[in-house]
């Protein structure tokens, strides 16, 4: 990776540059953006030439459902819809929606569609497209790494200790929805008068053990492989309560009477973060996605993650990460080439994309402002930036349209 530090006279510029405001209409002259509010789902489009925000409308599906935290979009002119990518936050699967960007007169109709429920990989934070040269558009994508719990089998000897550091708990889940926490000390008042199974096939959201003994355990399977625990280690498994872990059986060996503490055991399998870790299904990664149907292919692969993407040839990329500029380009290993470009004025640049082939711009959800940038340097924003877009805020996503391109220009009395 190569790293460009920025020099003590490129700072003098942040001050200059950051400094001068423009009319909203100079930065994107000819153009019109659409941003989405990612808390209200509200579409706005912002015509630059003559100042003016249409609040188009809020983006929902056919059953009413609100989409929000959307914060990667991008516009293939002349088509009736954005593209946009939205993770559903009940299962964690990223959707390609379409969004119609037309004013549609019936209030009751939908206004988004579902493509595809099941787009592969994690939450997408940036889309762009670039003409692909066959007459049609490839849109890229940056993409988080997708983490999912493991899957856990297997059985382990409990140690007695009572000690904060090496307390046995386990949190039952009863059907009528009330949680039962149980720990050391109701395992030993009721070894007092009963021997072998304590509870067998119920669902637990959290275990909390420390494995007995010396060494190690090879009882317990993570994903299908034999994972030895340690027993000098303490352990906690989690479960999302939509998918408990079954406790197959907690129970005492010891054949004459429960009260050996030492000989409590617990089989269990289920999916489950481990000590707060995650299984890794998918990296983070710069992507290509057929717009049609959401099948995505892997570019190459990120080491970070970003908050927003511009290109204009697919080559060449340029992402935002805080308050850091980048830029992204592939060589045709397995990871990109990622150079630090520099720091930017704003903060939280969530939205960003090309109005032109020399405008590059970035909205901040920090001031509600957009930014112009130079991709050379960062630090610079050449053609200054706009305060005021008639009230449009916390945009995480942005994409601009030529007027002459602009489908959103038109009513629809219907949604395709």
């Amino acid at each position: 990776m190569k790293i460009n530090r920025l020099a003590a006279t490129a700072a003098a510029i942040v001050t200059a540059g950051a400094g001068m405001a423009a009319h909203a209409q100079s930065l994107a002259p000819g153009s019109a953006m659409y941003g989405i509010n990612r808390d209200s789902g509200q579409l706005a489009r912002y015509r630059f030439d003559d100042g003016e925000l249409d609040n188009v409308h809020t983006v929902r599906l056919t059953g009413g459902q609100v989409l929000t935290g959307i914060d990667a979009s991008t516009y293939i002119p002349g088509f009736q819809n954005l593209v946009a990518f939205w993770t559903n936050p009940e299962n964690h699967r990223v959707n390609l929606v379409y969004i119609n960007i037309q004013q549609v007169t019936d209030a009751g109709l939908p206004t988004a569609t579902i493509r595809n429920d099941n787009v592969e990989g994690g939450r997408i934070t940036g889309a762009a497209h670039v003409p692909n040269g066959a007459g049609g558009y490839d849109v890229f994508v940056v993409q988080d790494s997708q983490v999912r719990p493991f899957d856990v089998e297997g059985v382990i000897n409990i140690n007695p200790n009572n000690s904060p550091d090496m307390r046995f708990e386990m949190d039952i889940l009863h059907p009528n929805g009330t949680i039962e926490q149980i720990d050391r000390g109701d395992l030993h008042t009721w070894a007092q008068h009963n021997t072998g199974e304590m509870y067998g096939n119920v669902q637990v959201l959290r275990i909390r053990v420390r494995p007995k003994g010396g060494g190690s355990q090879n009882t317990l399977t993570a994903d299908g492989e034999e994972w030895a625990i340690q027993n000098n280690n303490t352990y906690e498994f989690h479960a999302d309560p939509a998918n408990p872990i079954h406790v197959d059986s907690l129970w005492n060996a010891h054949d004459g009477g429960g009260t050996a503490m030492g000989h409590w055991w617990i089989r269990f399998e289920g999916q489950s973060s481990i000590n707060g870790s995650m299984a890794m299904a998918t990296p983070k990664r710069l992507a290509r996605v057929d717009h049609r149907d959401g099948t995505l292919t892997e570019l190459a692969k990120l080491q970070r993650r970003y908050d927003s993407v511009a290109t204009l040839d697919g080559e060449t990329f340029y992402a935002t990460r805080g308050q850091e500029f980048w830029s992204i380009t592939l060589d045709g290993s397995e990871f990109a080439d990622e150079d630090y470009l520099g720091e930017m004025h704003p903060r939280e640049v969530l939205g960003m994309d090309f109005a032109s082939a020399d405008r590059l711009l970035g909205f901040t959800v920090i001031t509600n402002r957009l930014y112009s940038f130079d991709p050379g340097d960062p630090t610079v924003s050449p053609h200054g930036h706009a305060s005021d877009l008639g009230g449009a805020t916390n945009l995480g996503t942005i994409t601009f349209v030529p007027h002459e391109s602009d489908r959103g220009q038109f009513q629809a009395r219907s949604y395709d």
